[in-house]
């Protein structure tokens, strides 16, 4: 069962944080390369009392959403169009991965990577050049 709110502050040591939205701008790192990733309500915990940016605490959905952000703004396949390019040609996810797969290695490799894909980790670039080929989807833009 979820704690009750308000919890104990990690920067003033009172009971006062509770669930709220900030907008978000950030840098990111993907293959080697800074992006600017911002969400305009991006889910934290926060105090109330001392109203410190070091109050803030973001969770696994702040961080998905962050992450999935990221994918948006490099050009990736989000999980839904993923899902639905799946359904359209009648395979599932976890079959289109292991045919993409070319080794052994790799076959153990993406066996995993679906489950890893819906908790926010992003594909590689060529991870997404290869759904987009199997799938018929477009070319990614280059951003």
């Amino acid at each position: 069962m979820p704690r009750e709110f308000p919890w104990h502050c990690h920067h003033c040591g009172k009971k006062g944080v509770y669930p709220t939205t900030i907008p978000k701008t950030t840098k990111m790192l993907y293959e080697d390369v800074l992006w600017d990733v911002s969400v305009p309500a991006l889910p934290v915990w926060k105090c109330r009392i001392c109203n410190d940016d070091e109050s803030i605490t973001v969770g696994e959905d702040a961080d998905i959403m962050l992450r999935n952000q990221l994918g948006k703004n490099i050009g990736l396949l989000s999980i839904q169009e993923i899902e639905e390019g799946c359904d359209k040609i009648g395979i599932s996810v976890e079959n289109m991965l292991k045919l993409l797969s070319m080794t052994p290695v790799h076959a153990a490799y993406y066996a995993n990577r679906f489950e890893e894909l819906k908790k926010g980790c992003l594909q590689t670039r060529i991870e997404d050049d290869n759904m987009r080929t199997f799938l018929g989807y477009p070319p990614r833009k280059k951003p």
